[in-house]
């Protein structure tokens, strides 16, 4: 993936929204016994082929490229930043249940985005969370998919415990329980959404108040 060495804020600013690219030879295997699902789970470029993307965006969207939008910037430790995007869900579910899927399933979910999208240009993939989730307007996307969120949530009650993991369907963020302190545990399914950083450096940032910073 190309992308320029540097740029500014002005021109970061005509970039929200860009084509990411899945190379075509990328695959990663999910082993049932770290998902909670009862069979291994098998990602391609292909599972994040383009309907979702069509949607939304106005971009032209070929196959293995997908939409991505801008979310911020992450903090360079040389006083400036890189471009933070959010890219559109996959378009295959991944399922996890139990306690192994609530212990596991934020690092699946990172392995994925890891596994599907580091390339040149992009110096880290993670699945998305709860704090990047408020640096856009998630609530008034056309998503036609549910997505996990990769953040945990434990509620306590007067005689038990729910373990949840979050997940956005129709605009809203939802507690997914995997399982309960009595045992009884439940399979949940969402897309996976990765979060990519950019390998383009914006100096000139530091002390900057009025940008979205993204933690990585």
């Amino acid at each position: 993936m190309k992308v320029p060495e540097y740029t500014n804020l002005e021109d970061l600013d005509k970039r929200k929204k860009i084509r990411v690219s899945i190379p075509r030879d990328r695959c990663t295997v999910i082993p049932a016994e770290f998902s909670g699902w009862k069979y291994p789970q098998e990602f391609t470029g292909n599972d994040w082929l383009s309907p979702i993307s069509a949607k939304s965006s106005q971009l032209p969207v070929k196959p293995h490229q997908l939409c991505a939008k801008l979310v911020g910037l992450a903090e360079d430790k040389k006083s400036g930043g890189h471009p933070v995007y959010v890219v559109d869900p996959s378009t295959t579910l991944l399922k996890l249940g139990g306690p192994n899927g609530m212990d596991f399933g934020p690092g699946i979910l990172d392995r994925i985005c890891r596994d599907m999208f580091i390339q040149p240009g992009v110096i880290a993939a993670f699945s998305l969370t709860r704090s990047v989730l408020e640096r856009f307007d998630y609530e008034h996307e056309d998503c036609a998919v549910p997505y996990w969120v990769s953040s945990r949530v434990t509620e306590v009650f007067n005689k038990s415990c729910e373990y949840n993991l979050c997940r956005v369907r129709d605009g809203r963020l939802h507690l997914r329980r995997l399982y309960n302190s009595d045992g009884f545990g439940r399979n949940r399914e969402g897309a996976v959404r990765a979060v990519i950083v950019l390998q383009t450096k914006v100096p000139s940032t530091k002390g900057r108040t009025d940008i979205k910073w993204v933690e990585f």
